[in-house]
């Protein structure tokens, strides 16, 4: 089933306070129903995120062993190269047919970390843009839970930001239940998910898989594990998953997940819209928690 979902304008957000506010509101609530949203004008420069999507498609375009020079070494580091069947999202279900490129704030790594110069500096100037662009989200959030402005921004300095580049190749032929992505939700506070209008995303929502399109100028954007516990559920960390259909455009799609810093503890905020006084989540640290989640994909 395709779902239809309009996207929200940012670029009321610059302009006026009550564009601000009437934001805030529009965006917590489509977050309390599903936790996913579409927005379009988040301030995202295009020419940043073009080059980035070139430099992730000849990365792709590249043989094994040229890859697998970047290849991924840990779950705790979290970074570089894996190629297809070696991340399973969903434990009960086949590896997924896609391959990754798993990247941090390029500024902290040097160059050799990197297929060229040329990557890092793309990768850079679209991390810092995006970075800017998470504040203006993270703020909405606030303001509709009713908590100190800056309070999640404090919180994502950058150490668990974590950029990945994936690629669902159009040859791979699937087993029965085997997925681009398997069924899974997302670890931290949100992401960001950036596309070029290639379908595949699907949501579960009320029992059943609806699939979620968004155009190119549009940024998917859903709340995870972490914002469900410090929200106590009000925004769920809702389960998706990419399909795969052979013969299909190749999908490139770029996520940006915004994971708190490691020594963060995350617990219930117990905000005036939960509606329960006591929280329903364990009280969970950021670094324990993310390296189980990491490992538990690589089984």
């Amino acid at each position: 089933m395709v779902k239809s979902t309009p996207s929200i304008d940012f670029s009321s957000y610059i302009k006026t306070s009550n564009g601000t506010e009437d934001l805030s509101s529009e965006i917590g609530t489509k977050l309390s129903q599903s936790g996913f949203l579409i927005i379009e004008n988040l301030g995202i420069n295009q020419k940043y995120l073009e080059n980035l999507f070139k430099a992730s498609k000849a990365f792709f375009d590249m043989n094994e062993e040229e890859k697998n020079q970047f290849a991924y070494s840990s779950a705790e580091s979290n970074f570089g190269y894996q190629a297809i069947n070696s991340e399973r999202l969903n434990s009960g279900s086949h590896p997924d047919l896609k391959e990754t490129l798993t990247l941090r704030n390029p500024g902290q790594y040097p160059v050799e970390n990197f297929p060229s110069a040329e990557f890092r500096q793309a990768l850079l100037l679209f991390y810092l843009d995006v970075l800017e662009a998470s504040r203006k989200i993270f703020f909405c959030i606030e303001n509709y839970l009713g908590i100190t402005k800056g309070f999640f921004n404090s919180l994502h300095t950058g150490e668990n930001i974590t950029i990945r580049l994936l690629h669902y190749p159009n040859n791979s032929e699937p087993l029965n239940n085997q997925f681009g992505a398997g069924a899974h939700t997302d670890y931290g506070a949100i992401t960001l998910l950036f596309s070029e209008g290639i379908g595949g995303l699907e949501i579960f929502i009320d029992n059943e898989w609806i699939q979620l399109n968004s155009n190119i100028d549009e940024v998917i954007i859903n709340t995870g594990d972490l914002m469900e516990i410090w929200t106590d559920g009000h925004f769920p960390s809702a389960l998706h998953r990419v399909t795969t259909s052979p013969g299909r455009s190749r999908r490139f799609s770029i996520a940006v997940f915004l994971d708190p810093d490691s020594d963060v503890v995350v617990e219930s905020l117990n905000h005036s819209r939960c509606d329960d006084e006591n929280s329903n989540y364990e009280t969970v640290l950021v670094s324990e928690f993310l390296s189980r989640r990491i490992s538990d994909s690589h089984k």
